[in-house]
């Protein structure tokens, strides 16, 4: 049963008293343009916001630079006079930054309601407001190139520390904890793996990393366009055949009409980590009002299928259907890491020094 067509959120819009408040009118009374920051690898096309033109009269202008992690940080930098009004891919982990920071305004749409709170309860605030607004969610995860390891007669790791020895560290790449938000995910797996593994820690497993000979690239579009074998830049060394990305990647080539997948998921214990992506109205933003008409037209459940297909992630509001491909090629991992949101708040810097220290990395 579809919750949030398109057709009823033309009437949140537009003010109808039987659902959300009204954050926007067909003709905006400040200014008719709204600022979208986010990261390059944003897969929202233009006619999801030619669409939401059409309803509010707000022309969308998407600012797409870096990996999320970049993001936010460009975020936090200009914070006092910010580039855009609403920011695009702020995630469980990275929000303790930007809370911390003080990089939004609260804003929870009525439309919220259908979505979980296990979606939102990392991203609440101060007086249990909501800083930012789920819109998608998925599983950083390790994938790795059918072909290759065919051609190669070489079989999977089944553990997570294997990915760490001599046999798979050269050949795997990961994004950078410290500019990435998939890195910075990983690195959080690993903390949760093999901190309670006696005689072996998440430094452990780093050292072994980097002294084996494992890649670590600064962002998604390096890692998966440039390096892994099934890579899509033409310019780019395509070397390695596993790399760190989502459980949803493989089924992009399938869901697109680009023949059968090239890649799958490799699914080890603790090896992904549970990612939900959210959209924020930033403090100081010249268009707020936009940015939350914005937000609430994102929840649309027409809006929420189309995006889970365009981003390659799985939708959050309730009755929202996922890309049927995804029941083939992008089964949610067994059992993903967890750590508590407190102790990522807490230890942060801590885990990432130690990474650095770990990998020799600046």
């Amino acid at each position: 049963m579809r919750i949030l067509p398109l057709l009823l959120v033309a009437l949140l819009l537009a003010g109808c008293s039987t659902s959300a408040p009204r954050t926007a009118s067909t003709t905006p009374a400040a200014s008719n343009e709204v600022t979208l920051l986010t990261y390059s690898a944003f897969g929202l096309n233009k006619s999801i916001f030619d669409d939401f033109t059409n309803l509010t009269g707000y022309k969308v202008t998407v600012l797409a630079q870096g990996d999320a992690g970049e993001v936010v940080s460009r975020a936090i930098a200009s914070k006092d006079a910010p580039v855009a009004d609403a920011l695009f891919g702020v995630d469980n982990a990275l929000i303790h930054r930007a809370r911390e920071a003080g990089i939004f305004q609260p804003y929870e749409g009525r439309a919220s309601a259908y979505v979980a709170e296990r979606y939102k309860a990392p991203f609440r605030g101060d007086n249990d407001t909501l800083l930012a607004t789920p819109f998608d969610y998925g599983y950083v995860e390790l994938n790795y190139d059918t072909q290759w390891f065919h051609d190669h007669n070489l079989s999977l790791p089944t553990d997570l520390r294997q990915i760490a020895g001599a046999t798979y560290a050269p050949l795997t790449v990961v994004e950078s904890p410290q500019t990435s938000s998939p890195g910075f995910a990983f690195l959080l797996a690993t903390v949760a793996r093999f901190n309670g593994t006696p005689g072996y820690s998440y430094k452990d497993f780093w050292s072994d990393y980097a002294k084996n000979g494992g890649k670590v690239a600064t962002s998604w579009d390096q890692a998966y366009g440039d390096v892994f074998t099934q890579g899509y830049d033409t310019t780019g060394s395509h070397d390695r055949p596993i790399v760190l990305s989502y459980s949803t990647s493989p089924a992009y080539n399938p869901m697109n009409g680009y023949g059968n997948a090239t890649s799958a998921d490799l699914d080890v214990r603790q090896g992904s980590w549970f990612q939900v992506e959210a959209i924020g109205v930033l403090a100081h933003a010249k268009n707020p009002k936009g940015a939350e008409a914005l937000i609430d037209y994102l929840m649309a459940t027409d809006v929420q299928e189309k995006g889970a297909f365009q981003q390659v992630e799985y939708p959050v509001v309730a009755g929202a259907n996922a890309p049927d491909a995804y029941l083939t090629y992008a089964p949610e991992p067994l059992e993903p890491a967890y750590l508590p949101g407190d102790q990522v708040d807490a230890h942060r810097e801590e885990w990432l020094a130690g990474w650095r220290d770990a990998t020799g990395q600046a």
